[in-house]
């Protein structure tokens, strides 16, 4: 059973997690200058897996199952093509399906805290291109094995700590910056 503290943590950061998951890294060094590496330093795996529950808007979806560039079935080639088909069934390419909903693990629905997210990403069945991203190093890759093969409570502990350490992150407000509405948009 999942423990209430363990969802109510994902909850939380799975909002700021998914706001816009493909923004560059030069971004980030100019809406927030410092936050780059402390957010590098914390933000593991073991963060990342709130993708493990919730849902998302089909329109943050859509461009990568319908309008990938330079790909011949329009999807992402990196995708697996069952998972395509699916998300293809909850998703209709329309401006009438944009803000329907998708689970982002569509294993369980949306509705369980667990570590089956590292199995998604090793199957080619992540939402978001930067969830793929998590295993395209060696390091990455190794650190996602590591999690999978692991007891679960490995996890959930590592998870717990590495929301410990970004509750110490500083947030600039007022002058010194802002908390975007939209990440990938000035208030």
């Amino acid at each position: 059973m999942t423990s209430p503290i363990y969802l109510s943590i994902g909850l939380a950061i799975l909002y700021a997690a998914t706001a816009d998951a493909q923004l560059s890294q030069s971004f980030y060094a100019k809406s927030c200058p410092g936050g780059v590496q402390a957010v590098a330093n914390v933000v593991s795996a073991a963060v990342r897996s709130a993708h493990t529950i919730g849902l998302t808007h089909c329109s943050k979806v859509t461009p990568r199952i319908y309008n990938f560039p330079r790909s011949a079935s329009g999807a992402d080639p990196y995708l697996n093509t069952t998972y395509v088909t699916e998300k293809r069934g909850v998703c209709p390419n329309s401006a009438s399906s944009a803000n329907k909903f998708v689970a982002l693990d569509s294993s369980k629905g949306g509705q369980t805290f667990d570590i089956n997210y590292f199995t998604n990403v090793l199957d080619h069945k992540a939402i978001f291109k930067s969830d793929d991203a998590l295993i395209s190093t060696s390091s990455g890759l190794k650190q996602v094995l590591d999690l999978v093969r692991s007891p679960s409570s490995k996890f959930f502990s590592q998870f717990g700590l590495a929301m410990q350490k970004m509750g110490r992150i500083q947030v600039l407000t007022g002058s010194q910056g802002e908390i975007r509405k939209v990440c990938s948009k000035k208030n």
